[in-house]
């Protein structure tokens, strides 16, 4: 056998151990790409969460500005608004966001007869979020907040009872245009109410025949039930803002609209002290009656004397509106014995909460009286013997309309035949007042403002015999009203004669049903309708349901960031 030489293999190693280690370089590479990648789409990922979180914590911080104050936007101070986005007005804050967010508020606008007006009850918040290392990564979301409010409906009573217990029914001819709503049952019975718009209720409704509840004749929106608008215990919110930047007073007090501006004549309780536009005065000790003024003697203001308090007018202007929109008058709260003895006087006493209005308003305003705000068809501030005033109930504006309008905005009910269309809104369409009351609003009746302590402070008697009616015959009431405790009515509706017609347009929310008229022909009758601006919008500052607050009503993530 030959043994055959083995080939030298020296060298064969170092190929095998290159291309094993060129194998676990690529592994390597590999695994260190994958990992990188990794660890970046890792990164990204938390960096997207990150950016939608800050988004979410914008979106929280305004929605929680939004439930503190609704229009917390309008300081020109700190938003700036833009209103060339068509269908929008756009806010952004003017300063540095505290957050990794930026946020816009965006207020739709809505086209009622012709007239934009801005959407209050329903907001768009965007938010814009992103890493706190990388401002670039951005994350944008958008959400819808809404909420119910009182003012979206013509009426809202909680019980459909009166403030003795009786059930009130709607009745023949009675007429509503817009919504209604009610937290207990409806009472219609044997008769032909027309709704025009839809009704909701809590309990049920109660109608004879009871095939009637699904009748087009009186449900011409049909009916529903719903979940209740809860009132609210205080209008201490209303006081608070008219502390901050409104105006605040104690005391009886007479307002009279003019305008942008308003005159108001009231006892200083605090003070103890009559004032006439905030301006001390002292009136007469006492007087002597003649033909035109039934007041002779000398009243003194600023150090200076004038021969009658028309005089005293004349040289004191008028005051602006506040600036934020809100007026409320405290005082003392009840019916001082309304239902005594005192029965037609206790409404005049100076220590008392109430507040005697009427006027044209230019402008934004809420009127909140801590006990019973009367409407008049005359200005409150002349405080004249009515009956020895000439057209009495019939000067207050060009239209001869008493009562409480508008300066630029009036209204029309668009017919079709017989039936009801729709509320027109006519004029510039930007005036907006709010009343409101923690017992009454009531129509005035019976008697009238004085200067004479003597005669509790007012014209008219206590008893039938000097009671002095001072109700206009047909009055106008533009504006949205809320009652807290009681209702809202003609003051003795079930007293004395035919007043003719009350012409109210916006919306009345009262705790009981009040009425203004009676099936005997005395009182008013009834022609309410809704102010469809308030459908979107309110009076400043303005009661909301106690149960109300801004819900997220639809949520989405857009590509549209908020730019810096």
């Amino acid at each position: 056998m030959i043994d055959k030489p083995i080939p030298n293999q020296e060298g064969i190693a170092l190929p095998l151990v290159l291309a094993v280690m060129a194998v676990m370089t690529i592994l390597s590479v590999a695994a260190i790409n994958v990992s990188t990648n990794q660890t970046l789409l890792v990164q990204k990922s938390i960096d997207r969460d990150e950016a939608l979180y800050a988004a979410e914590q914008g979106y929280n911080h305004y929605l929680w500005k939004l439930n503190d104050d609704d229009i917390f936007y309008l300081d020109t101070t700190e938003y700036d608004c833009d209103t060339s986005e068509s269908g929008f007005d756009v806010y952004t804050l003017n300063g540095e966001e505290t957050g990794n967010y930026r946020v816009q508020i965006r207020v739709a606008r809505e086209t009622v007869d012709g007239i934009e007006v801005p959407v209050r009850n329903r907001i768009v918040l965007r938010s814009t979020g992103w890493p706190e290392n990388d401002s670039d990564h951005l994350r944008t979301i958008e959400v819808e907040v809404s909420k119910r409010t009182f003012t979206q409906h013509a009426m809202v009573t909680n019980n459909e009872i009166n403030e003795y217990g009786d059930e009130l029914y709607w009745v023949d001819d009675e007429v509503m245009y817009g919504p209604l709503h009610t937290n207990d049952t409806l009472y219609i019975g044997d008769y032909d109410p027309i709704f025009y718009g839809p009704v909701t209720y809590v309990n049920r409704i109660d109608i004879s025949p009871e095939n009637r509840i699904s009748s087009n004749e009186v449900f011409r929106q049909g009916n529903s039930q719903a979940d209740p608008l809860e009132f609210v215990s205080s209008n201490t919110d209303l006081l608070a803002h008219a502390r901050m930047s409104g105006h605040y007073y104690n005391g009886c007090t007479y307002i009279y609209l003019k305008g942008d501006k308003y005159d108001i004549r009231r006892w200083d309780k605090d003070a103890n002290t009559w004032k006439y536009n905030e301006v001390a005065y002292t009136p007469p000790s006492n007087y002597q009656g003649n033909n035109d003024q039934y007041e002779v003697g000398t009243y003194r203001a600023n150090g200076n004397n004038y021969s009658s308090f028309a005089e005293l007018r004349a040289d004191i202007p008028s005051l602006e509106l506040p600036a934020n929109g809100v007026i409320y008058v405290n005082g003392s709260t009840g019916d001082n014995g309304e239902n005594s003895h005192n029965r037609y006087v206790y409404k005049f006493d100076r220590d008392f909460g109430n507040v005697f209005v009427c006027g044209q308003l230019d402008g934004k305003l809420t009127i909140a009286a801590a006990n019973d705000l009367f409407i008049t068809g005359h200005d409150p501030c002349d405080w004249r013997r009515p009956n020895r005033i000439s057209n009495f109930n019939r000067g207050i504006n060009e239209d001869n309309k008493p009562g409480v309008t508008y300066s630029t905005t009036d209204f029309s009910q668009i017919m079709n035949g017989s039936d009801w269309v729709r509320t027109e809104v006519e004029g510039d369409g930007d005036d907006m007042l709010g009343l409101v009351a923690g017992q009454c609003i009531r129509i005035i009746h019976y008697n009238w403002p004085s200067q004479l302590s003597s005669r509790d402070w007012c014209w008219g008697g206590k008893g039938l015999g000097n009671r002095i009616d001072t109700a206009p015959d047909d009055i106008y009431i533009h504006a949205a009203l809320f009652v807290r405790d009681i209702s809202y009515g003609f003051e003795y509706a079930e007293d004395g004669s035919n007043k003719g017609e009350i012409n109210l347009v916006g919306s009345i929310t009262q705790r009981y049903r009040g009425f203004v008229g009676t099936t005997g022909g005395t009182g008013y009758n009834k022609i309410y309708s809704h102010d469809p601006r308030m459908l979107y919008d309110a009076p400043p500052y303005f009661v909301e349901p106690a149960n109300t607050g801004w819900l997220s009503a639809k949520w989405r993530e857009t590509s549209q960031h908020v730019p810096e």
